[in-house]
């Protein structure tokens, strides 16, 4: 599918699209397709891709591991801690869905978007 595309029927913006597919081509996950109808596919089948292995490569989504910028200041074991368990109990249950399963079963979970 090519991200024009994609930016139009969703309203993100083509900027961040291209930025967000650079990653997820970088990580395997997507491949450029070249040509007029070109555009972007799933490098490997839906029923192998995770919603972990998406999110993994799409965001820096654990600010709580990052280390501190300013060296000098000691971040709290215990917000490291924290933020260790979250990411991690999160990480585990996103690798239980599959991309394939997510796209299936997307109907039982229409009610909670807006």
């Amino acid at each position: 599918m090519p991200l024009h595309s994609v930016a139009d029927t969703t309203g993100i913006s083509l900027s961040y699209l291209e930025q967000l597919a650079a990653t997820l081509r970088s990580h395997g996950l997507i491949k450029a397709k070249l040509g007029p109808k070109g555009g972007y596919v799933l490098a490997k089948p839906s029923a192998s891709i995770t919603i972990a292995d998406i999110v993994k490569a799409s965001e820096d989504w654990a600010p709580g591991l990052k280390a501190p910028k300013n060296k000098d200041v000691p971040q709290p074991t215990n917000t490291v801690q924290l933020w260790s368990h979250i990411h991690n109990v999160i990480l585990h249950h996103l690798s239980q869905i599959t991309l394939e399963y997510a796209i299936v079963e997307r109907n039982r979970f229409d009610h909670l978007i807006p």
